[in-house]
């Protein structure tokens, strides 16, 4: 569909799921309660991230919505994921049992060049969706055709 290599589709995947799950975790004025600490940050690129439970190396994981939720830039990178207490948040989510399927899940999993453009499209249209329902601006992380094509909802 872009005719970009692996390594960039991935790129825009992940730019994309990213602006997804912090789109998705904040409120209609912008902000993200970090699950974690509770610190309010605004969901843009430099306050809030999103925050991966199981590491992006394990790629049946890297694009999970359950495995991500935005939160502050201080637990994810200075407090290096803030484990303790993103182990606690997840179990009272989702249970024990569904956090060590998680954690311990050895599974190998590639992801095809057509399922990341197929992605890419499914989260490019998610991010518009969500972003007219809170009324958050997205222009500058979308080109001006793109958001024709999927601003309309």
């Amino acid at each position: 569909m872009w005719n970009l290599s692996r390594k960039d589709l991935k790129k825009k995947l992940d730019r994309v799921f990213s602006l997804y799950i912090r789109l998705r975790d904040c409120d209609k004025k912008g902000i993200v309660r970090c699950p974690l600490c509770w610190a309010k940050v605004i969901w843009n690129w430099t306050q809030c991230q999103n925050m991966h439970y199981v590491k992006r190396e394990k790629m049946w994981y890297r694009y999970n919505e359950r495995n991500c939720y935005a939160g502050c830039k201080r637990c994810n990178v200075v407090l290096n994921g803030n484990y303790e207490k993103y182990t606690l948040f997840m179990i009272k989510k989702y249970g024990i049992e569904e956090v060590e399927r998680m954690l311990y899940d050895n599974k190998t999993y590639k992801i095809h060049d057509y399922e990341l453009e197929e992605m890419i499209q499914h989260y490019t249209i998610e991010c518009c969706k969500i972003a007219y329902i809170k009324g958050i601006n997205i222009s500058k992380y979308f080109s001006k055709k793109i958001l024709s094509l999927y601003y309309k909802y």
